[in-house]
């Protein structure tokens, strides 16, 4: 399982949203059952020009990539690298 992943029931109705996307709700519309796969949900954004698009069930509960749209999302964990970027910019060496 990935990390991040949690184990819970998704239903049609539930709506989830991008962690990279806070703005834009997606529902789930239906289950598309995949020979070999896990279980996939075809979801619907919200708003003007509804999209769409499938995705596993396993991502839809990683919350590294969703959370619930009636939870609130949890802090993202940040790998050393991403915080070296961070205050990469506000080291500099003293000149000799």
């Amino acid at each position: 399982m990935f990390v991040g992943a949690r184990q819970a029931k998704v239903e049609t109705g539930d709506g989830f949203v991008k962690i990279e996307d806070p703005d834009t709700v997606w529902t789930v519309d239906r289950f598309v059952h995949l020979a070999g796969l896990p279980r996939h949900a075809e979801l619907l954004s919200s708003g003007a020009g509804k999209r769409r698009i499938m995705i596993s069930e396993v991502a839809l509960l990683d919350t590294q990539l969703y959370h619930r749209a009636d939870e609130p999302p949890r802090p993202a964990r940040r790998s050393p690298f991403s915080i070296l970027r961070m205050i990469g910019p506000l080291y500099r060496p003293a000149r000799a």
